[in-house]
């Protein structure tokens, strides 16, 4: 009886330490719609502990769209800047134009991050995020 005890001890040690090793990973969708030449946040990418990978997929039929990723606490600055045609240097990651395109990039950590996308159209825009660390 004292062996199986120990098995059983032994076991439930080793499920508690596995639920704690999980990698934490993040995932969204969502469908906004743009105006021409307005930037909009599409999606918030909450404060992490670490710094997360994050790749952001948009399709946006007949509409061109270009993804960004900032900090949330420059997201309104970079979106006028945006808006009046301006590379900003706080953008992050950016994508490249088209009805399909991928975001890849860094979120740093104790940072929240929004993604934010511009259409040269008025155009839905569908989007995904998948985030891990």
């Amino acid at each position: 009886m004292r062996r199986e005890t120990r098995w059983v001890w032994g076991l439930l040690a080793l499920t508690v330490l596995l639920a704690g090793c999980k990698l934490k990973r993040l995932e969204d969708e969502k469908s906004v719609m743009l105006d021409a030449n307005i930037a909009k946040g599409v999606m918030a990418i909450p404060v992490q502990t670490k710094d997360m990978q994050v790749t952001v997929t948009a399709t946006s039929p007949g509409a061109p769209v270009t993804l960004y990723l900032v900090a949330t606490e420059y997201a309104n600055e970079v979106m006028s800047d945006l808006d009046r045609k301006i590379d900003s240097p706080k953008v992050l990651a950016k994508s490249g134009a088209g009805e399909t395109v991928t975001l890849e990039g860094t979120a740093p950590a104790n940072k929240e991050c929004t993604v934010v996308a511009l259409s040269d159209k008025k155009a839905e825009v569908k989007a995904k995020i998948v985030g891990r660390y």
